[in-house]
């Protein structure tokens, strides 16, 4: 559960990122201050140091995640046009599967699970495709 918890603040993290792009870090700070530090707030836990060096490198190559992404959706489709939601779950996905963070079907799984709790009513099965493709 609490490596869940990880990916789901990585995700809320890259949400942000994908909504309004600022500095990854200063959003992570953001994030911790006003949410992790929150005793009250049991849904969120502080990625490790290799989640956080993750996702700054990740975004960092962005271009190229995305371009992997592209490569796998649907005809007259683009990352751009998929939900922030959407978005951020695939890209932490795909960026955990490049930086070998888990096992791959641990991490196709964890995605789509969490895509069911906050991605649309369909979305996993997108997800799912994608990331099985890889």
């Amino acid at each position: 559960m609490n490596r869940r918890k990880q990916r789901i603040t990585a995700i809320v993290c890259f949400y942000i990122y994908f909504f309004k792009p600022r500095d990854i870090e200063e959003i992570i700070a953001d994030f911790f201050e006003y949410f992790i530090e929150d005793e009250s707030n049991d849904d969120y836990l502080m990625f490790d140091e290799l989640t956080k060096n993750m996702m700054i490198d990740a975004i960092a190559s962005q271009t190229l995640i995305i371009d992997k992404i592209n490569k796998h959706l649907k005809k007259g489709w683009t990352f751009q046009r998929l939900g922030l939601v959407e978005q951020a779950i695939l890209f932490m996905a795909i960026s955990e599967l490049v930086y070998e963070i888990d096992e791959k079907p641990i991490i196709i799984n964890e995605a789509v699970e969490i895509s069911k709790i906050y991605g649309d009513e369909e979305s996993y099965k997108m997800i799912n495709a994608i990331l099985d493709q890889l």
